[in-house]
Parts: C-alpha cells; structure tokens; sequence
C-alpha cells in the first residue's frame, strides 16, 4: 500500500528514491535535490515542504497525480508511456533539460489542470497529449506537433518562444492567449485562431502558406519590434488594432481586418497581398509607411483616409 507520512523527512542529493505505490506526505519535508524520483502512483504532498532543483528526475512507473503547494522543477522527465497529472493549481511543473523519448505513445499526458507547464527544450510529440484548462503552458524553445499528437491550450496562455511546427496531431486553442516569450514562429499544416494574442515588443512570423492566423480581440501594436509578418498565410483580425508602431508585412495571402481602423504610424506592407476591408469606416493610414496591396475588396462603404492606394484591383461587391 502506499506510504503516509505526516512528519519527519526523507533527504537525497544523489541516487535514486523509488516509491513504487505513490504516498501521501502531509507534513515533515520531502527533498530530492540531485535525486531520480521514481514513482508508481499517486504523489500528494499537501501541507509538506516537497523540495526539487534542476537537477532533479522524474521517472513514472505509472500514471501519476501529483500534488505539491509549490512548483516542480526537474531536470528530465520520463513518462515511459504514462500520464502525469498536476493535481492543482499550485502544483506547477518546470522541465529544464528533456524529456525523454519525447511524448509519442498514446499513453504519454502531461495534464496540468490549472498549473502552470513550462517546458524549456524544443517539444518532440508525435502521439498522446499536453492538456491544460488553465494557468499558463510555455514552451522556451518551440517544438514539433505531429501524428497523433495533441496540444490543447484550452482556456490557457501559450507563451511561445522560437518555432512551433505543426505537420499533424492537434492544437487546440479555444479560449485561449498566445503570448511572446521571444521572437515566435507558427509553422503549421492548418490555419489557427486565438481569441488573444500579446506581442510583447516582439515578432511573429506565420512560417508557411498554411500558417493562417485569425485573432478575433483587438491586437496592441505599439513598439517599433512589434510585427506579424505572414509570408503567403492569411491573416485575419476580426477586430480593428491599436496600431500606433509596429507593422504587419504580407508578401502574399489575403490580410483581412476591419474597415473601422486607424494605423496611425509603423509600417502596414500589403506587397503582393489580397487586403479585404469588412464592414463599414473609415480606413485610416494617417502617417504609416504603406505599401498597396494587389487586391482591394471592401464589405461596406469606406473612407480611404491619408493615403493613396494604387491597387491592381478592386473589388466593391461587398
């Protein structure tokens, strides 16, 4: 049966601490500094001191519910074709260095509940599952969804920093924030959207044609390094931007916001691009640098205001 603890202290710096059936600690201090933890069942630590450092394994012999009042922080983990569970929202879980095998049997879950995921090496996942219904998933340095895979972000942040590849699997992002971490790139086999998405003075690059992108908040642009540059992907603001530095650059695809939107500066670059206008107002590019799009289609009566558009075609149907 597994172990109760409710004082006293089990203390490692080095080795392997292997509780085979999980335990519940209520009190006294568990520290496994340095320490490979083995575990093969439910791990609650409520009300103890659950000490860990980045130097620190974790092996699952077994799916796994983990409680702490504090955050987790290892080294590596290693699921071996189990599921790890965070079992509240305090328990947040920080993986520094790898985790083993990547998550890629169906059986491999990481589910944080509300806690907060941070994974600091590239994601390797080509089957099972990261689930989150809150708190915040970073992912320090991209990763690569494919097969079966699935990311869900529901209701949560994805803070993202370097390239995120999507070649097949699932994401999953209603309800959700994507948040700069750094300079980001969406690499994607289908078109995502966001309800928010925060630059953070920093770039977005859609990687590939597929990479579509809608965000149906108002986007902030208000620093010279704040830009979404789509290539050929599309691009849809369903809600007119704050756009007062910054820039969007398309070189292709169709750019979609609304009529009702003032760039006031930065730079607005529609080379090659299909802009649709929706809805009725006034587009204003005040003292923004421009570059015209191929295309023009507007959804409603506009007002082109403080600049001349000098387009290939224009499409009033609408």
């Amino acid at each position: 049966n597994a172990p109760t603890f409710s004082d006293g202290a089990i203390t490692s710096t080095g080795g392997v601490v292997t509780i085979p059936t999980g335990a519940t600690i209520s009190g006294g201090t568990l520290n496994v500094n340095g320490t490979t933890l083995s575990i093969g069942g439910n791990l609650d630590t409520s009300g103890a001191t659950f000490i860990t450092n980045t130097s620190t394994n974790l092996i699952l012999t077994a799916n796994a519910l983990v409680t702490a009042d504090a955050g987790i922080t290892l080294a590596d983990l290693t699921l071996n074709d189990h599921a790890l569970t965070l079992g509240n929202a305090t328990t947040d879980l920080t993986i520094g260095t790898s985790i083993t095998g990547g998550i890629n049997t169906a059986g491999e879950q990481i589910i944080t509940n509300g806690a907060d995921l941070s994974i600091t090496p590239p994601l390797t996942m080509s089957d099972g599952d990261i689930t989150s219904s809150g708190g915040v998933i970073t992912l320090a340095d991209g990763g690569t969804i494919s097969g079966s895979g699935v990311l869900n972000v529901t209701g949560s942040v994805l803070t993202l920093t370097g390239t995120l590849t999507k070649t097949g699997g699932t994401l999953t992002t209603t309800g959700s924030t994507l948040s700069l971490g750094g300079a980001a790139n969406l690499t994607l086999d289908a078109g995502v959207t966001f309800p928010t998405l925060n630059l953070n003075n920093l770039g977005l690059t859609l990687g590939s044609a597929t990479s579509d992108l809608e965000v149906t908040s108002a986007v902030t642009f208000d620093n010279s390094a704040e830009q979404i540059v789509t290539g050929a992907a599309d691009l849809i603001l369903s809600n007119a931007p704050t756009f007062s530095d910054g820039a969007i650059t398309s070189t292709g695809g169709v750019v979609t916001v609304p009529a009702a939107t003032t760039i006031s500066s930065g730079t607005f670059n529609m080379t090659g691009t299909a802009l649709i206008l929706t809805g009725a107002g006034t587009f204003d590019l005040n003292t923004a640098v421009v570059t015209a799009p191929t295309n023009l289609t507007l959804g409603g009566n506009t007002i082109l205001a403080n600049e001349n558009l000098l387009v290939t075609t224009l499409d009033l149907s609408d």
